[in-house]
């Protein structure tokens, strides 16, 4: 959300979910902050993919039918994205 200057008097302020900072550059204290928040995504990102691959593995080791299904899956799934980014340059 950003205050609107009505006047060029009047001083803007910007809300960001860490709260009120002054229109200008970022405090160090708040890039900071983003940057830890954006580390921490990203590695909970990375964890729940490999969390994610390690439980797809096991239950293809697990049960012989669902691997064979899971990797006639995986070719359609790889044809299907090699078609989309073909018509997404083709446009």
């Amino acid at each position: 959300m950003v205050v609107r200057q009505k006047d060029k008097d009047e001083t803007a302020v910007r809300v960001y979910k860490y709260g009120l900072i002054p229109i200008g550059l970022l405090p160090e204290q708040a890039i900071s902050e983003l940057w830890r928040a954006n580390n921490l995504w990203n590695s909970l990102v990375a964890l729940h993919y490999k969390n994610r691959d390690d439980f797809e593995e096991a239950r293809c080791a697990v049960y012989f039918p669902y691997s064979e299904i899971a990797k006639k899956l995986r070719v359609i799934e790889k044809k299907s994205m090699m078609l989309f980014v073909t018509s997404a340059r083709h446009g």
